[in-house]
This record gives structure tokens, sequence and C-alpha cells, in this order.
């Protein structure tokens, strides 16, 4: 065995086709490779670095220029409230509900809730609070940083896309010098452009798969591409992903003033429309009501109080989840050694 101290890697722009080819499999895979370098010793130890000499302080937002001899970035520092997790919140909000009817089921009395028909309804003002105290829960935690960090000027810098990087191996690219930005930004226009052939390829091979394999696969399934010298493995894996905020927002939405036959109202709204202000007749000339709204949630009121049934509240849910739940396909190519 012999070894020695390798000093640079070029790595060259990938000669990608959107053909089912030999050739182009072998270039997407070192092309995955090369990115996780370039990405790694060049693209994040400058950025972090300079993204960390801007500190926000009590300012909710900031915007700073940046300036390395004749190259100008802007930096951009926002307080945020990352996006709650939605399915939590549902997720939840429906064992609080199915905890409920258990403790019903086992005799185990409790505040706000009503036999009606042998069947068990609860108040829905408590039904709300439950939810929009799932919805709070699932923000703790989240709040963060956005960060961004652009390239100004000079415009031929910003578009020009080099044929090769050059990776110094020992090279510390975190340090703010004119050399290492420009390396910074040829690097960072070189992997914008060239993924864009990479991912063609992959559609095209994902497309190919799936004539082979058929499109209503609901589970995982993979493809064998054998050529002269190389086998490679594509392996699809469907993944449901569930819009959890139109769930919520199907449940809580306020009505606008002016309602239309457009108009997107939360289950919990219509409900107090038709039980407070007896729109009952108005929301079904304006197709607001599905045929087994009122089916599903018997909402009755007593007193004061609006009491819906336990079951149709979690089968509008179920029902939201399903109308609500999109298909997509992870995607992972692999060379048969």
């Amino acid at each position: 065995m012999r070894s020695a101290i390798v000093s640079h890697k070029d790595i060259l722009a990938p000669r990608i086709e959107s053909s089912i080819e030999e050739k182009n499999f072998l270039e997407y895979l070192k092309w995955q490779n090369d990115k996780e370098l370039i990405t790694t010793i060049i693209i994040n130890p400058f950025r972090n670095n300079a993204l960390e000499s801007v500190d926000l302080g009590s300012e909710e937002m900031i915007k700073k220029p940046y300036v390395i001899n004749d190259i100008h970035f802007e930096i951009s520092l926002k307080k945020t409230t990352k996006r709650p997790s939605y399915k939590s919140a549902i997720e939840n909000f429906k064992k609080e509900i199915e905890m409920l009817k258990t403790q019903y089921d086992r005799g185990m009395a409790r505040k706000g809730y009503k036999t009606i028909d042998g069947e068990l309804f609860l108040e829905m003002g408590y039904v709300v609070g439950v939810l929009k105290e799932s919805i709070e829960k699932s923000k703790k935690g989240k709040e963060g940083f956005e960060r961004k960090f652009e390239l100004i000027s000079p415009e031929n810098l910003k578009k020009f896309v080099p044929r090769k990087v050059t990776i110094v191996f020992g090279q510390d690219y975190s340090v703010q010098t004119e050399s290492n930005a420009r390396v910074f930004v040829e690097s960072n226009n070189f992997l914008h452009m060239y993924d864009e052939y990479a991912e063609e390829f992959k559609k095209k091979v994902r497309d190919d798969s799936f004539d082979i394999v058929g499109r209503e696969i609901s589970k995982a399934a993979a493809v064998l591409y054998s050529f002269d010298n190389y086998r490679f493995q594509h392996i699809i894996i469907p993944r449901y992903l569930i819009k959890y905020q139109k769930v919520i927002e199907s449940l809580t939405k306020q009505p606008p003033r002016n309602i239309t036959k457009k108009s997107k109202i939360g289950d919990m709204e219509k409900i107090k429309l038709i039980i407070i202000d007896g729109a009952e007749d108005f929301l079904k000339e304006k197709k607001l009501l599905d045929e087994h709204f009122l089916n599903d949630y018997k909402p009755t009121r007593a007193g004061d109080r609006i009491f819906l049934r336990a079951d149709g509240i979690l089968k509008r849910v179920r029902d939201y989840e399903n109308k609500f739940r999109n298909l997509h396909y992870q995607q992972q190519i692999r060379l048969i050694v």
C-alpha cells in the first residue's frame, strides 16, 4: 500500500446530462460528494464567520453592509418565531379528546360534557380551549434568527461561474480575506448552477423508475440499473406530508366581514353562526356547509353553552388530515459494489 499527502483538489464542472446512461449516474454521484466537500470546506466556514461578526442585540432586525476591499456583502439578521409544530398541536388535541372519551366510557365524571342519545358531547368552549392550548404549546422554544448573507457587488463577480473550483487543503477559508471572499462567491455560484443539472438527471431517473414500478406505490420501491461496468440502485420512498396548518385553519378560521361562496370559515366559527346567529340556511345557500357537517358535530345548545359530538370532532380532524395530505417521494441513488 502507498499513501501520500494531497495538497489540493480540483473539482470540475459535472458533465451530467438527463439521459439514462452509465456516465451520468457516475457524474451524479461524484457531484454529490464534490458538493458536500465545497459546502463543508469553503461555503459554511466563510459564511458562518461573517455572520458571527454581527450582533443583533436588542434590535428586532438589522441590515449591515459587510465589505472586504472591493467586495460588498450585506448581512441581514432578524429575530423570528419559527413556524410551530402544527402536527404536534393536532396530535395533542386528538389525544385530549380521545382521553375524555376513555374517561367517559369508564364512567369517570367530568365537567363540560353531556350525554345525548347515548353519545358523549363536549362543550365547544372547552374544545376550542384545548385546541388553542395545544397550538400555544407547539410554539414554545421556537424563537430563533433568520440570517442572510448576500453579495451586493461587484456585478461581474455576482454573475461569474467558474468551470472549476480548487480546494487547497490546509487553507483556512473562514478567514475574511478578499481572496477567500472571491473563492466563496465563485464556489457558491458554481454549486447553484451545476446542481440544477444534477436535479434534472434525478427527475429523469425518477420518471424512468416510475415507468417500471408504476406511480401508485405505497411502499419503498427500488430499480436496478445495470451497465457495462457498474450497477446502480435507485430507491423511491413515498412519504405522505399533511399540511397541519390547513387542518387547524379548517377548524378555527374566523369568518370574513362579508361572507361569499369562496369564504374560508373554520368549523367552530360556522357552528357559532348556525347556533347563535341562525345562519344555517345562509351557509347552505353559499355552499359553505358540506353534507356531513351537522351530522358529524350535531351541535346542541344548552343555555348559553354549545355542545359538540366527541366522535364527530375526531372524525372531522381525520377528514381534514386526509384532505390536506400530499404524497412526496424521497430518492436515493446508490452505486452497487
